[in-house]
C-alpha cells in the first residue's frame, strides 16, 4: 500500500518536472519599440553682393543737347567737374544688391554728405538787366539741379521697363525717402534680392522749373563777380552739389 502511494506520488512529481520543462522551452511573443536618428546641418547661405560706380556723377564737360548745334556746350576751365543750365547725366550712379540669402536680411542704403545748389527765398539784384537797382524775389528755395532716383529691376531680377521713379527732386528729398526706406526693408529667408537704381539728374535750360534770373544770379557767385545785396555764400546760397551712398545688407538675429 505504501508502496503504490510512492509510486504515485513519484508519477504525479514526473508530470509536473515535465510540463515545467515544456512551460521553459517555450519563447513567449513581446512588444518590441526600437528607433535610431540622425541629423546634420551645413552653413546658411549668404552669398549677398554689392556693386556701387559712381559713372561719371559729374562731368567738367558736357556735349550739346540741341540738335542744330554739335560739340560742347559746357566745359570748366580747370578740368573741375560743373553743372549748368542745359546740363544732364543720363545714369549719374548705379547700386545693385544679388543674392539670395538663406537667412532673414535688413537692406539699409544710407545718404551722406549731401550738398545741393540753391538759392535760398529772399530779394537778390537781378543781373539780368542793366538797370542796377532791378531785383527780384523767390518766395521758396530755388533748386536748380533735379535728381531722380529709380529702380530698373526689382528684387526678382526682372528689368523694370520704363524705370520705376521712387524719388525725384532735391538730393536731400532722395536722401530722406531712402531713410524711410531702409526702415521697412526687411526680407525673408530665400528672398531674391536682385535689384538695380540708378540716380540720374538734370538742371532743366526750359521749362517749369527754369528761373534765368536765380541761375544768372548763382552763375555769377561761381564766377567770383562782387555782389551788393548782402547775401552770403552757403547761407544764402550753395555753390557745389554732391554726396555719398553707402549700401549694407545685414542679417536679421
Amino acid at each position: 500500500m505504501r508502496k503504490n502511494r510512492f509510486l504515485t506520488i513519484a508519477g504525479c512529481l514526473m508530470v509536473l518536472c515535465l510540463l515545467t520543462t515544456c512551460v521553459i522551452g517555450t519563447t513567449f511573443a513581446k512588444y518590441v519599440t526600437s528607433g535610431e536618428t540622425q541629423d546634420s546641418a551645413r552653413v546658411a547661405k549668404w552669398g549677398v553682393q554689392l556693386q556701387l560706380a559712381a559713372n561719371d556723377l559729374f562731368k567738367n564737360e558736357y556735349a550739346s543737347n540741341t540738335s542744330g548745334y554739335t560739340g560742347v556746350t559746357v566745359k570748366s576751365h580747370d578740368d573741375t567737374d560743373v553743372v549748368a543750365p542745359g546740363t544732364v547725366e543720363g545714369v549719374a550712379a548705379r547700386f545693385s544688391i544679388t543674392g539670395t540669402p538663406e537667412v532673414s536680411t535688413h537692406v539699409i542704403i544710407s545718404m551722406t554728405n549731401v550738398k545741393d545748389v540753391v538759392l535760398v527765398a529772399g530779394t537778390y539784384l537781378d543781373e539780368t538787366t542793366a538797370d542796377p537797382s532791378d531785383v527780384f524775389t523767390l518766395t521758396q528755395n530755388y533748386y536748380p539741379v533735379v535728381f531722380t532716383l529709380r529702380q530698373v529691376s526689382g528684387y526678382d531680377g526682372v528689368t523694370l521697363t520704363p524705370p520705376v521713379v521712387l524719388k525725384s527732386g532735391t538730393l536731400a528729398d532722395i536722401r530722406d525717402w531712402l531713410t524711410n526706406y531702409s526702415a521697412t526693408a526687411y526680407y525673408a529667408p530665400n528672398t531674391d534680392l536682385d535689384a538695380v537704381f540708378e540716380i540720374v539728374w538734370t538742371w532743366d535750360f526750359a521749362g517749369a522749373n527754369t528761373n534765368d534770373k536765380a541761375d544768372t544770379y548763382l552763375g555769377n557767385r561761381a564766377a567770383g563777380i562782387a555782389h551788393a545785396d548782402g547775401a552770403v555764400e552757403n547761407t544764402h546760397y550753395v555753390l557745389n552739389v554732391g554726396f555719398e551712398i553707402d549700401i549694407r545688407v545685414e542679417q536679421v538675429d
